[in-house]
């Protein structure tokens, strides 16, 4: 929004009826819709303006006119006509007693009061006069008066400078001095009144010039009978306070020369200030307004700038890790949660293992990490739960888990050996699940060896896995999530077969999918589940968003499911954690924010940064609930702890305008362009109209939501993705509404909306009229046209044994021609390889099979297999290669010459490559070759013989002898990954084939370099980063590096 202020000066705040915010600064007035800023500035040489450029003030009167102070003069603006109306100090019954206009209220009777220059005026709407009121001390002095406040509309307390507190009566004109003693540092003392606030306890708040913020009772200051104090609040320095305002939690705040102040309303002043640090500090100390609009949104006006607080936002608590001592996490990217109890959890993350005191959001760490000696100093931990005070189990990514004693520092950590059955089921644990029996028996899910159970008496674990031959066994080795349903099962969730129920007395399972119809069976990641009061059972997916299946279904014996996606009003199909809360409602994070579901509705809420978060990108199996109700969930930022029976406030009403009309190039207001029928009427030629529109709701602009719809035109709503803007080419003449609804970012839907009226006029030659003449000229043309059917049908005749015999000629040509085309299409014309457009016609079927063998191969490996350096699977390779030195020759010997060294690779490519290879010129002296390969060491084989023949051969290029070239190449393998086949694409892995190649580039060319995935498994935020940054990727260890070994 600052960028599109006239000035970053903010001088005042206001919200008008409408919704709309009016920015006052140093230089104009801004009206703000949540997505644009429409100015209203001054202008010497145009009347139709403000009159001057610093504006003090902003008001609204009952009649939608917005009343503008300004340092020279007060203005109207009519919002509708877009008009300004200037009103000076002059001569006459409607002149002010001085051009500065200060402060502005606006009482019942539509009468204006205003301060001038230190003289109290009133203007009169209905009678065009201004009255101005001066105001005397006992003394015969005039009176300055700074600031007023009123007590109601025969009413008014004034402040005065260095003259105390005065009541005045309008109505009886009485003007009473108030015996009042300002007391500071235990004396009476002058004050300079700079504002006045009354709070909604009675307290009259007194904030001055330079001696800071006094207060006192009014029912002790309007006693006849007491000399009351007003007693000093403390500030530091001489603060001057400008502007004072009261929370809806009773919290008075002050805008200040020395930043945002606030008081619980005791005997102290708190100040927020500016931290350079901080982006998300205030832009400035010096704060000249602040200002609570109807979405509760705090607004801070300064000289430097705006700055916008959603006070909603204090219902979260934060902590991340920012590097603080003592009050930030190990590691920023959560990885799992547990209760210790009321006030204390534990929380792993990539890097470590933290236990944190929520009421004092104190953070200590707990050495986790193993010594060197046992290879576990750079473990990453994954998961943590708390069995008692004693016993704390830390899972790892790929060293298996850890037993702790938080009191002795005792460590016994159970690795996974493959030929000890008696050992943890993997290397790999993502959650650990601790029963609610009396013995609290711990559960381990496993990255391919199924689950785990620890048995106590024998310091061992007995490991539950997939039997091909066993349907009562698990579905899938890969098991991600567990939860413990009322029925005292375990409910199972897998990376990639679906649903598993598990009975820990019997030891048996349930496979789901083998209880679904096809097109219910689940593929995707399940990350999570969670029993509503009911005995419903909530499912989190990756990609399938949220599954409810009914309490009746499970009694039926069938798990047929309801699924609830991103058109629900989900954020993200892709849902991180889930948990039932004390609230009643289902609370699931996503990688998109927060949602609140109703169980039994099925409406949502959605909650973001914007309402308080730290981050919209959740971490699965990262929450937990407290016993008193809060609940906690674990980002790639920290964590978020919040109670949601706070946050079920009311759903806020938020207008909807139709702020702009756009007709050709020219944009309007619709208000103006409107006829008396409220309709907006445009011309046949007018081929291009539009309408922007808003919904005043400020608490995240950028998430407020549209539909919109044409009446006449449009059959349906239509989404507004292109923001909040609609528009419409070459419309047919006719009588059409346009209709705009919205939703703000909490997703409460404004129903009602804002509409207006369009009409299309006809050109004349669809006029009434023009129709009779059309008439008369069609059976005109009717009779004509049966004469010339007649004697076309003769010529046609005629004709139509010899047109046989030329289209007959002309098709087989163009199938001749058609051939060759093709031909040439897909042909590199230089040397008779392929080209790009080729490989794009033929490669996504050829990858899209390989991938399907890849995956039907890898599917039967366990672990051990997939982590083996020499898995044997089919894969392509990408070959990517250029020529070494080729740019010299081509520069020195010309074009001609470099062609021949083109054509001279191609024949060698020929020789070289395999029969099923795919060999194409990529353009200039890049080339890429495709083919399938079992293993990495297949296509390191091509890259040595390409590099070799290339290095050997002497190019005959027609010169005084022949030259030596080289060659520098790269390659990679797809599927990329044997852990995760899907998460790069072929695409993806091309890229890397490039990078590979500019890779042997920097080792000295005349080499190949490979780009191999790691033999284990990887986070997905490490795969990401492959495809976004390789380099980093590199440097992290994410990817192996194979290349040729130089002699």
């Amino acid at each position: 929004m600052e960028d599109g202020l006239s000035s970053d000066s903010i001088t005042d705040i206001f919200q008008d009826d409408k919704g709309f915010l009016w920015l006052a600064t140093q230089d104009g007035l801004n009206r703000y819709d949540g997505n644009s800023l429409k100015h209203y500035l001054y202008s010497p040489k145009d009347s139709n303006t403000l009159s001057a450029p610093w504006i003090n003030s902003v008001i609204e009167d009952q009649n939608g006119l917005i009343w503008v102070g300004t340092d020279n003069g007060l203005n109207i603006i009519d919002p509708v006509s877009d008009t300004v109306q200037r009103i000076f100090a002059s001569k006459g019954t409607a002149s002010l007693s001085a051009n500065r206009v200060g402060d502005l209220y606006l009482d019942a009777s539509n009468t204006i009061w205003m301060l001038a220059d230190g003289i109290l005026n009133k203007y009169s709407s209905d009678k065009q006069k201004v009255t101005h009121q001066k105001f005397y001390a006992q003394s015969g002095e005039q009176l300055k008066i700074k600031a007023f406040q009123a007590l109601s509309d025969w009413q008014f307390l004034l402040g005065t400078e260095n003259k105390g507190l005065y009541l005045y009566s309008p109505q009886s004109d009485a003007f009473t001095p108030l015996r009042g003693h300002f007391i500071k540092n235990a004396e009476i003392v002058s004050v300079a009144v700079s504002t006045l606030y009354i709070s909604s306890n009675n307290t009259l708040w007194v904030g001055t010039a330079s001696s800071g913020l006094f207060k006192v009772d009014m029912k002790d200051l309007l006693s006849d009978k007491v000399a009351a104090t007003i007693a000093h609040i403390p500030a530091s320095g001489d603060t001057h306070i400008k502007e004072l305002i009261e929370d809806q939690d009773n919290t008075l705040w002050a805008a200040t020369n020395s930043g945002l102040a606030y008081s619980n309303q005791a005997h102290d002043l708190n100040f927020i200030r500016r931290n350079p640090r901080d982006s998300d500090s205030l832009v400035s100390d010096e704060v000249n307004t602040i200002f609570i609009d109807e979405s509760g949104i705090f607004w801070v006006g300064t000289f430097s700038g705006i700055s916008k607080w959603n006070t909603f936002s204090k219902y979260f608590t934060n902590i991340d890790a920012d590097g603080i001592q003592g009050v930030s996490l190990s590691g920023a990217d959560v990885t799992g949660i547990d209760i210790i109890n009321h006030d204390k959890i534990l929380v792993s993350n990539l890097k470590g293992l933290d236990l944190v005191t929520i009421s004092t959001g104190k953070v200590e760490n707990i050495p986790v990490q193993l010594s060197q000696q046992q290879g576990l100093a750079e473990a990453e931990v994954m998961s943590v739960k708390y069995r008692h005070e004693n016993e704390i189990w830390v899972g790892y990514r790929n060293k298996g888990v850890s037993k702790f004693n938080p009191k002795t520092l005792e460590f016994n950590h159970y690795e996974y050996k493959r030929d000890d059955t008696s050992s943890i089921g993997a290397a790999g644990i993502p959650y650990i699940l601790r029963l609610a029996n009396i013995q609290k028996d711990m559960w381990f899910t496993t990255f391919g060896g199924g689950i785990s159970l620890y048995n106590e008496s024998d310091n061992a674990f007995i490991s539950y896995a997939r039997n091909e031959d066993d349907q009562y066994t698990l579905s899938s080795n890969r098991v991600i999530s567990a939860y413990e349903s009322s029925e005292d099962l375990i409910w199972l969730g897998t990376l990639d077969d679906g649903i598993n129920i598990f009975n820990p007395r019997t030891k048996s399972n349930y496979r789901v999918n083998g209880l679904l119809d096809t097109q219910y069976k689940i593929k995707e990641i399940i990350r999570g589940f969670t029993e509503d009061g009911e005995g419903n059972m909530w499912v989190a997916t990756n990609g399938r968003g949220l599954l409810y299946i009914s309490a009746e279904t499970l009694q039926a014996g069938r798990f047929d499911y309801q699924m609830l996606v991103r058109e629900d009003g989900l954020p993200s199909n892709s849902i991180a954690g889930i948990e039932y809360a004390a609230d009643g409602y289902i609370w699931a994070s996503t990688y998109k924010g927060l949602v609140k579901v109703n169980p039994k509705t099925f409406e949502m809420k959605v909650f973001t940064t914007a309402h308080g978060l730290k981050d919209n990108n959740f971490n699965s199996m990262s929450h937990t609930q407290l016993p008193d109700g809060r609940l906690v969930f674990g980002s790639t930022s920290g964590i978020s702890i919040f109670d949601p029976k706070q946050l079920a406030k009311e759903q806020r009403h938020f207008p909807i305008e139709i702020t702009q009309f756009h007709k050709l190039n020219t944009v309007y207001n619709p208000a103006v362009i409107k006829n008396s029928l409220d309709e907006i009427v445009v011309q046949h030629d007018d081929y291009l109209v539009g309408f922007e529109f808003a919904g005043l709701d400020y608490v995240s602009p950028d998430d407020n939501k549209f539909k919109y719809r044409l009446i006449g035109f449009d059959p349906d709503w239509v989404d507004a993705s292109e923001g909040n803007k609609a528009v419409y080419t070459n419309l047919p003449s006719g009588d059409y509404t346009f209709q705009v609804i919205g939703a703000n970012s909490d997703g409460h839907w404004n129903e009602e909306g804002a509409s207006i009226k369009l009409v299309v006029k006809p050109p004349i030659w669809l006029s009434f009229w023009a129709y009779i003449v059309y008439f008369f000229m069609f059976m005109l043309v009717i009779l004509v046209a049966a004469r010339m059917l007649r004697l076309r049908n003769e010529r046609e005749k005629r004709y139509l044994e010899k047109l046989e015999n030329d289209v007959s000629e002309r098709t087989q040509e163009l199938q001749r021609l058609n051939t060759e085309l093709l031909n040439a299409s897909v042909t590199d014309q230089l040397t008779g390889l392929h080209n790009r457009r080729y490989l794009n016609n033929v490669l996504p079927g050829v990858a899209k099979e390989a991938l399907q063998k890849f995956t039907a191969v890898i599917a039967g490996m366990d672990e051990q297999s997939l982590g083996d350096s020499q898995v044997v699977a089919p894969r392509i390779f990408f070959l990517m290669f250029d020529m070494d030195g080729f740019k010299p020759v081509n520069d020195t010997y010309g074009h001609d010459v470099g062609d021949k060294v083109i054509e001279q690779v191609a024949d060698l490519l020929k020789d070289v490559c395999r029969v099923n290879d795919i060999v194409v010129r990529w353009g200039g002296d890049e080339f890429l070759i495709v083919g399938h390969v079992n293993q990495a060491k297949e296509a390191t084989q091509l890259a040595e013989r390409v590099r070799s023949v290339i290095a050997s051969h002497e190019f005959d290029l027609g010169i005084s002898q022949p030259i030596h070239l080289s060659s520098s190449i790269g390659f990679s393998l797809y599927p990329f990954s044997q852990f995760s086949p899907e998460a790069l694409t072929w695409d993806h892995v091309h890229i890397l084939a490039d990078n590979a190649l500019y890779e042997s580039k920097g080792n000295g060319r005349n080499t190949w370099t490979g780009i191999l995935p790691k033999n284990e498994l990887l986070p997905y935020s490490a795969l990401n980063q492959i495809t976004a940054n390789v380099e980093a990727a590199i440097q992290q260890g994410f990817v192996e590096l194979v290349s040729h070994k130089k002699s």
